[in-house]
This record gives structure tokens, C-alpha cells and sequence, in this order.
């Protein structure tokens, strides 16, 4: 995977993880870890946490611990269309 731009250096696609892990400091409870490669894939990354898709999937609906990818297409500056590559 990797972020994509146009031929004005607009970016077009950007990318993302998310990783559900064992807290700690309290291995009862999860952590969150969601980065983006920039703001774009980072503001996905809170949206598909926020959204029905992510629970859905088998990977987060298992309850295990989980890395997972994403894209995200942009347009006119707002994250679009998220597709999660578990």
C-alpha cells in the first residue's frame, strides 16, 4: 500500500492501522493504537473506529487482539471512501 497523488501533488489515497492489543498495565481491558500515514488516513482511522463496519468484520468481531490496514480515498480534502484490508 502506499498514498497516492495526483499530478498537482494532491493526495488522492491515503493509508492507515489500527491495532487492538492487550493493555499493559491492565491485561482485563484493550487498547486502541490508530495512525495514518498523514491527517487523512488518521481522521479515517477515527471514522471507522466510530462506524458499524469495523465491529462487523470478523477480525475485530472475534475479540482478539488485531492489526489491521486501510485506504482511504480522498476528495476535495475529506476522507471518502474507507476500505479495510484486515
Amino acid at each position: 500500500m502506499q498514498c497516492v497523488v495526483d499530478d498537482t501533488d494532491q493526495l488522492l489515497v491515503d493509508q492507515g492501522i489500527l491495532i487492538r492489543a492487550a493493555n499493559p498495565f491492565n491485561p482485563a481491558r484493550n487498547v486502541i493504537i490508530l495512525a495514518g500515514s498523514l491527517g487523512f488516513g488518521t481522521s479515517a482511522a477515527a471514522q471507522l473506529l466510530a462506524g458499524p463496519e469495523l465491529l462487523a468484520h470478523p477480525i475485530a468481531a472475534a475479540g482478539h487482539p488485531f492489526e489491521a490496514v486501510f485506504s482511504v480515498e480522498i476528495a476535495g480534502g475529506t476522507p471518502q471512501r474507507i476500505e479495510l484490508r484486515a
